[in-house]
């Protein structure tokens, strides 16, 4: 790999991916646009990679760290101590798709922190609130046989089944809400599970900091990406109540994570872990007081 820290996306939206992510490609040296096709190549040591084995999805070009693959990496870089970051699970009366959308994205990411934890009943408990929630958004059918899958492959043991199965969970909802011309609710389930997934991550890092674990949170064109999107949605989502929160939130958070080519110190790391935290207990409608330097309403629990 070369000295470079991050990978640079040749993307309209320029990324910079992390070197925890990068070492996991270690003969990627960099990634441009083919000129004469648009195509999004990897360039490294044996020439152009294909990028579809990369653990993101790309969503209107840009590229969204999969959660599960954030947490292995940290679990390559040392950390085990994931059963302490997992949440009791409450059930909540939400009041509109957007709070079940968020609350989705949340779930799916508590699913892939039980498999860090190898935590059975965890496991069960994350599928079955996905369904609750996935049934709420209307799309029980769509994801039905991935949970399912998540049981079994949890019940045996299959850590790698279940975290398959997450990932095709996700991608699932997110492809039948873009049919259901749904998008904005589909940038909700990916913000619920980047915010919950970034929680324990800044969480593990803040614990045992060292420059590049922390070099993982370092994405602020992501989360002005997910602000840029929020602005753009349609009144129903951008009048949901939570919304204007989680932006002032994720305002904080973009200006704690600096530069793309700058490590996030240490003292940022335990302030966006604050954060995220708190944009989790108001999404999952736990919060009473504040997030981010807004005001939270009233709880739903």
């Amino acid at each position: 790999m070369s000295e470079s820290k991050g990978i640079s996306w040749g993307m309209s939206r320029m990324l910079s991916i992390p070197v925890g992510l990068a070492l996991l490609w270690a003969s990627f040296a960099a990634v441009a646009a083919d000129p004469t096709t648009g195509t999004v190549v990897a360039v490294g040591a044996d020439g152009p990679l294909d990028l579809s084995d990369f653990p993101a999805d790309y969503v209107d070009e840009v590229v969204l760290p999969v959660p599960g693959e954030i947490l292995a990496i940290l679990e390559k870089l040392g950390e085990t101590g994931w059963k302490g970051e997992m949440r009791a699970r409450v059930r909540a009366n939400f009041r509109d798709r957007t709070d079940y959308a968020l609350a989705l994205g949340v779930a799916v990411a508590d699913g892939f922190i039980a498999v860090q934890a190898q935590d059975k009943e965890a496991v069960v408990a994350a599928g079955r609130a996905v369904l609750r929630y996935a049934e709420a958004l209307g799309l029980r059918q769509a994801v039905t046989r991935h949970c399912q899958a998540i049981f079994d492959a949890g019940e045996a043991g299959d850590w790698m089944g279940v975290r398959r199965e997450l990932d095709l969970t996700e991608k699932t909802a997110r492809e039948a809400m873009a049919k259901m011309e749904d998008g904005p609710l589909a940038t909700a389930v990916s913000l619920g599970g980047w915010v919950r997934g970034t929680e324990v991550a800044s969480s593990v890092i803040s614990k045992a900091f060292t420059a590049d674990k922390a070099e993982l949170l370092n994405q602020p064109d992501l989360v002005k990406y997910f602000i840029t999107q929020i602005s753009k949605a349609d009144e129903k989502v951008r009048s949901n109540p939570k919304m204007a929160m989680i932006v002032t939130a994720l305002g904080r958070v973009r200006t704690l994570m600096g530069e793309e080519d700058q490590p996030v110190p240490s003292d940022a790391t335990v302030e966006i872990n604050e954060i995220c935290k708190g944009v989790v207990d108001l999404i999952l409608g736990q919060v009473p007081a504040a997030v981010g330097g807004a005001e939270a309403g009233e709880g739903e629990s």
